[in-house]
């Protein structure tokens, strides 16, 4: 499928309203990878490891990262049918306040299990934010621009850890494992009170969107584009193309989790940097995150090219991961590290794109949830995976070999799509 850009409007818009739907989406996922990755810190601190009674057991250790997003992806495939049935706004406003709650559950309990249920919880509750952000860009912005939206998402994700890490890592070290977990539920309430006040599910219903700014929303969009009625529709099943994304980004998602669970404590454990040097070193591949992705999604708009930099963003993924594992001081191995996280967030960028601007509006959110549904579930085992790895060999070295043997199969799967207007 082509895009064809001769249908677009150049023309600037009058009015802003999409702004505020896209700031409520950068606070949304800002707050989910504040809430997802801080056990990645909180597995490193000895006063939480042994209130748990998990102390010395990586295999434990890796089975809260897993758990969330076992249920993670296996509640996708339930979300996005809810998001066309209830719309965006309730779906995403109800989540927000479970999350919070959640967090503040887990800051009240030292049960192992009670902490695996409520990351199970988060699993359940976070499992929405990818359809609502494809149905919200789809309908709330034109095609030139959704690489860009997209992007404004992944760089919230990678803020929302680059803060996290450092800012979890001194609450820990400063108030205590539970100190940092209250913080989050009170942060949390954020977005949910700006979901409530800016989000709309239709243009037209919006009271401050002006006519300008909703014909060029629409500018360029079918018929069918721009219809309202709750239906859904799984026609994406029928679409190759749609396959090819879901095998592209099994591998980001199995890479991304891999290095979000264990890359604190590789620098710590296996590098031997202290706990203000590692708050701060793990926060580098997420920087690189942000950057890429936003550097990158205006040129993907521009070329109409999201294939290309889908194949150049695994190709530099699998390099980065190859490099890990042969480099030849604990600079280099961070530098790749930080590297191919970036490369993971150039791609996931263009993939969500992809996708949005291949299926239509009542099947977008569906879409989107089978898609994280699935490689949320296939991403799952590798925390897990590469916690029982490291227990066998002592390294994580072999964890990260394991890595770089998925990025060959994204090469692969990427060639089919790199020659396709998408």
């Amino acid at each position: 499928m082509t895009i064809d850009r001769g249908k677009w409007s150049d023309k600037k818009p009058k009015g802003k309203v999409r702004l505020w739907i896209l700031a409520a989406l950068f606070l949304t996922f800002l707050v989910a990878y504040f809430d997802r990755s801080n056990v990645s810190i909180l597995i490193a601190d000895k006063a939480f490891n042994d209130a748990l009674g998990i102390a010395g057991d990586k295999s434990s250790q890796g089975l809260l990262m897993t758990i969330f997003l076992l249920f993670y992806g296996v509640s996708c495939f339930f979300a996005g049918p809810l998001v066309e049935r209830f719309g965006a706004k309730k779906v995403l406003c109800f989540s927000l306040t479970l999350w919070a709650l959640t967090m503040l559950v887990m800051g009240s309990v030292s049960s192992f299990f009670i902490i695996l249920a409520c990351r199970a919880m988060l699993g359940l509750g976070e499992t929405v934010i990818t359809p609502v952000a494809s149905k919200l860009i789809q309908t709330w912005f034109p095609v030139q621009e959704r690489a860009k939206a997209n992007s404004v998402c992944w760089v919230a994700m990678n803020a929302g850890i680059v803060i996290s890490l450092p800012l979890i890592a001194a609450l820990v070290a400063g108030v205590g494992w539970r100190g940092s977990l209250f913080a989050l539920a009170a942060i949390g309430i954020v977005p949910v009170i700006f979901s409530y006040r800016y989000v709309y599910d239709i243009v037209s219903q919006h009271p401050k969107v002006t006519g300008a700014e909703a014909a060029y929303i629409n500018a360029g969009r079918t018929e069918a584009a721009t219809a309202t009625g709750i239906q859904r529709s799984f026609g994406f099943l029928k679409n190759r193309s749609y396959w090819m994304i879901v095998i592209i980004y099994s591998v980001v998602m199995g890479c991304g989790w891999g290095i979000t669970a264990w890359f604190p404590t590789y620098l710590k454990a296996s590098l031997g940097f202290s706990w203000a040097a590692m708050g701060g070193l793990a926060a580098l591949p997420y920087i690189t995150g942000a950057v890429g992705a936003a550097l990158c999604a205006p040129i993907m708009d521009r070329m109409n090219a999201r294939g290309l930099f889908t194949l150049i963003s695994m190709v530099g993924l699998t390099l980065m991961l190859y490099l890990t594992t042969v480099a030849p001081s604990s600079a280099a191995a961070v530098a790749t590290i930080s590297l191919s996280y970036g490369f993971i967030a150039i791609a996931s960028v263009a993939l969500f794109t992809i996708m949005q601007n291949t299926t239509k509006p009542q099947e977008v959110a569906v879409a989107a949830g089978f898609l994280t549904g699935i490689s949320s579930i296939f991403a799952s085992i590798f925390p897990f995976l590469m916690g029982v790895l490291y227990n066998a060999t002592g390294t994580l070295m072999s964890a990260f070999s394991l890595l770089f043997s998925l990025g060959i199969v994204a090469i692969i799967t990427a060639l089919f799509l790199w020659r396709l207007r998408l």
